[in-house]
């Protein structure tokens, strides 16, 4: 059996290619799924920065991007200061 970092690289690339195309199709995500995504891409921006790859990137950009992403809420987030809540009509 080989050693897992003897794949780290192939598993690794599988499991990039497939957010990858998550991002490029928009696909939805979790708050969490959000922050894992820009924490990736910036970590992989600032390697590539690093090493002379880049000279900059726009941290907003990735922010405008993820934002298509977000998923709704389940439920509408309210506050007991919002007053009642009106029963939604059919």
């Amino acid at each position: 059996m080989s050693n897992m970092g003897d794949c780290r690289f192939e598993n690794t690339c599988r499991d990039l290619l497939d957010c990858l195309d998550a991002l490029r199709q928009y696909q939805p995500v979790s708050e969490s799924e959000y922050r894992a995504a820009y924490r990736m891409i910036r970590h992989f921006l600032c390697f590539c920065k690093d090493a002379d790859i880049i000279r900059s990137f726009d941290h907003e950009a990735i922010i405008k991007h993820l934002d298509q992403m977000k998923e709704e809420p389940a439920v509408p987030q309210t506050s007991i200061l919002d007053g009642p809540q009106q029963p939604v009509q059919g």
